[in-house]
């Protein structure tokens, strides 16, 4: 997971690095999806949300997310 823009700065360079290896992404913004770069092929996460957005984004990318049991 990776926030757009992380204390003031943006995160592009890591996300390039990221991609270039092949490595899952998810963006989280406040600002909106229009905020990553059309170039990362990744879920985007509009703060705020909720753990089901977050699985999907998650299991979107990728990842498969265990049920749990309670």
């Amino acid at each position: 997971m990776l926030d757009v823009n992380l204390g003031g700065e943006r995160i592009d360079s890591l996300a390039d690095l990221l991609m270039a290896q092949r490595v899952p992404m998810v963006f989280v913004t406040g600002y909106g999806a229009s905020e990553v770069d059309r170039r990362f092929a990744a879920p985007v996460l509009q703060k705020p949300f909720d753990e089901c957005q977050l699985v999907q984004a998650i299991e979107r990318a990728g990842y498969r997310v265990p049920a749990t049991t309670t």
